[in-house]
């Protein structure tokens, strides 16, 4: 026959002892008899803990909830009732508790996460960007006088056709036309500058 050491005056029990005896006691202030029941009933809690949380890491956590729950609920159990049934209601509302903090958790850390992959992507994109802008500039700044002057007013002064014809004098057409020649050299030039 199978035998648990009790730490209650070192008397030895059978894994069919009574659990209303030690319920009892337990309830009568003597604590230690609460560690036969845990005795009893760990592997059971901690296997219902991993087959419901999945992590083996949480299992010796919620195992310990568990028992600090159980203890604390024991004063409500109802002593004509089967222990076990109740046991397993108060581990899965305990582990219920437990495993929407570790999803909780979990999500926050997800979302740090996918915040940070989010920030490292903008990043790059910021980077390419302004990658791009110094490429473009430069491509810019290497055209013919008479057609970069009318890209940098157009696009980086944001001025209109009929402003930037009335600064250089130029006609609304000749205007169009430079810009139409200097985007499409740039076009030619940027081409040729991206690797490949």
């Amino acid at each position: 026959m199978n035998h648990i050491e009790s730490p209650i005056s070192g008397v030895k029990l059978d894994n069919n002892f009574d659990d209303l005896e030690y319920i009892s006691r337990v309830l009568q202030g003597e604590t230690k008899a609460f560690e036969v029941l845990i005795e009893k009933y760990q592997l059971l809690i901690k296997k219902l803990a991993y087959n419901y949380l999945h992590h083996t890491e949480d299992v010796l956590d919620a195992s310990q909830d568990i028992f600090v729950e159980i203890y604390k609920s024991l004063p409500r159990f109802d002593l004509s009732k089967g222990f076990l049934p109740w046991l397993y209601s108060v581990a899965l509302n305990t582990l219920k508790k437990k495993y929407r903090k570790i999803k909780g958790h979990t999500l926050v850390i997800k979302k740090a996460q996918e915040q940070k992959r989010e920030d490292i992507e903008k990043n790059e994109i910021h980077n390419r960007a302004q990658e791009d802008r110094m490429v473009v500039k430069e491509a810019v700044h290497k055209l013919p006088e008479k057609l970069r002057e009318i890209i940098i007013l157009y696009y980086y002064e944001n001025l209109k056709v009929s402003e930037i014809s009335e600064i250089t004098g130029l006609s609304d057409e000749n205007i169009k036309s430079r810009l139409f020649r200097a985007r499409k050299k740039l076009k030619e030039d940027l081409q040729d500058m991206q690797p490949f």
